[in-house]
């Protein structure tokens, strides 16, 4: 159960990445095949890229595989490395705090206007 729990951003991943491919052939034999395009196949489509990009994201920062410049990397002598490393962490973890925080007028005007998806028609 352990070993569940520690990889469930792995297994939600695959199970997004399963329905983007399902939905994207559903779009494809609907639209192609039969002639008759379904709306709602592409939006949840991009619902579903979008959040399997936010998992892979969090799968990134888990195994520390995240884009990086190394070049620093190389100059940091091996017992700082840690600390350098920390310090990396906390400037990501900062500048993910100010881009969320000046998220949030967005979000309310969003949601003060009920703005709603076209085919899905969710908030």
């Amino acid at each position: 159960m352990k070993r569940f729990i520690d990889n469930i951003e792995e297994y939600i991943a695959v199970i997004l990445m399963a329905l983007l491919i399902f939905l994207c052939f559903i779009q494809v034999i609907f639209r192609f095949l039969l002639n008759m395009p379904l709306g709602w196949t592409e939006e949840l489509a991009n619902f579903t890229f979008i959040t399997l990009v936010y998992i892979g994201s969090c799968i990134a920062v888990k195994r520390s595989r995240h884009v990086r410049v190394e070049i620093i990397d190389s100059f940091i002598p091996e017992k700082y490395e840690k600390v350098y490393k920390n310090i990396v962490d906390f400037i990501c973890m900062v500048f993910v705090a100010i881009v969320a925080y000046n998220s949030v007028p967005f979000i309310a005007r969003a949601m003060e206007y009920h703005e709603r998806t076209a085919a899905l028609r969710w908030k």
